[in-house]
């Protein structure tokens, strides 16, 4: 498995014309890692929560890396079926698995 660019993460200003945002990251914040370009058919707002998105994904990687460990850690030996803490952290791992290009479809969606 190929490990994701390094964070941080961040975003350029949007392009004048375009708003086109650039998403940069690694140690030097050199690597192009996503180009978010504005669609008319979604308003300015949409377009700045999914550059907010792209750029938290790191962050977002870990957090949810943490809260499995955390069940791993305290929450052995319980009926996990009943404990909200673990039900969190099987979602968590989903999408940790989706991240990690180690779950191409969820699992737990019910349309699947």
């Amino acid at each position: 498995m190929i490990p994701h660019t390094q964070p941080p993460w961040l975003s350029s200003e949007p392009a004048p014309n375009t708003g086109l945002v650039t998403i940069s990251g690694g140690r030097s914040g050199g690597k192009t890692i996503a180009y978010v370009n504005y669609d008319t058919l979604m308003s300015r707002e949409e377009h700045e929560a999914n550059v907010r998105l792209i750029e938290a994904a790191p962050a977002l990687l870990e957090a949810l890396q943490n809260l499995v460990s955390a069940c791993e850690q305290n929450h052995d030996g319980h009926d996990d079926s009943i404990c909200s803490v673990c039900t969190f952290g099987a979602l968590a791992e989903v999408a940790i698995g989706k991240a990690l290009g180690l779950v191409k479809d969820d699992p737990l969606d019910p349309a699947q």
